[in-house]
C-alpha cells in the first residue's frame, strides 16, 4: 500500500488508524463511561423523588398558576 503511491494511501492509512484507535478507544471509554453515568443518572433519580415528596413553597406555586 505504501510502495504504491497512489493517491488513495493517505486515505487509506487514516481510516486504519481509526480503525485500530477505536478498537481501544472505545472500551477504555465504555470502561470508565460506565460509572459516571451510573452516578449521573442515580443523582437524577435521587433529585426527582426529593421533588415528588417535597411540595413546592406556596408562594412557587401561585407564582406558577398566574403565569399560565
Amino acid at each position: 500500500m505504501i510502495e504504491d503511491r497512489q493517491t488513495g494511501d493517505s486515505t487509506a492509512l487514516l481510516g486504519l488508524g481509526a480503525l485500530v484507535a477505536g478498537t481501544i478507544v472505545l472500551p477504555a471509554a465504555a470502561k470508565f463511561g460506565k460509572p459516571v453515568l451510573k452516578g449521573i443518572i442515580k443523582s437524577g433519580l435521587s433529585l426527582y423523588q426529593e421533588a415528588k415528596v417535597t411540595p413546592a413553597p406556596k408562594s412557587a406555586r401561585s407564582a406558577s398558576r398566574s403565569v399560565s
